[in-house]
């Protein structure tokens, strides 16, 4: 029932976010194709494109969870999402880091956070509170 009141919204009163919402996820894919079409094997363009592809299938969850009227937990999605978006800032900062990936051996989110600056901390700080763990308060 919320799922179906969602999308009356969407093709309605919510008919021009909507739009915004699949165009971005339709770019995504196109970018994600064309690293792919664009990469030689374990490359900065295959990495990228693979961080992406994970951003985008979290970005997808959290809209198929708003949907369906879960929205507050859609919250647990989107550190991971935050993560991603990180990710891809600190390898456009430095494409050497993506050895870094390829061996497995990132450093820990918060810390890939602090070394770009990462302009999410105040969202992060909020899921921390709000979203991330669960508590009966």
């Amino acid at each position: 029932m919320k799922q179906k009141k969602a999308i009356d919204a969407l093709n309605n009163a919510l008919q021009e976010e909507a739009r915004l919402i699949y165009k971005g996820f339709e770019l995504t894919n196109e970018i994600i194709q064309f690293l792919y079409d664009a990469s030689e094997p374990i490359s900065f363009l295959t990495v990228c494109g693979l961080v992406l592809l994970k951003g985008r299938n979290l970005g997808q969850g959290i809209f198929s969870l708003a949907l369906d009227g879960l929205a507050q937990e859609a919250g647990a999605l989107l550190r991971p999402t935050i993560e991603c978006i990180e990710l891809l800032e600190y390898f456009r900062k430095d494409p050497k880091k993506i050895e870094e990936a390829i061996e497995g051996k990132l450093p820990p989110a918060g810390d890939i956070a602090k070394k770009i600056d990462g302009r999410l901390k105040g969202l992060r700080d909020y899921l921390n509170r709000n979203a991330s763990h669960f508590s009966f308060t």
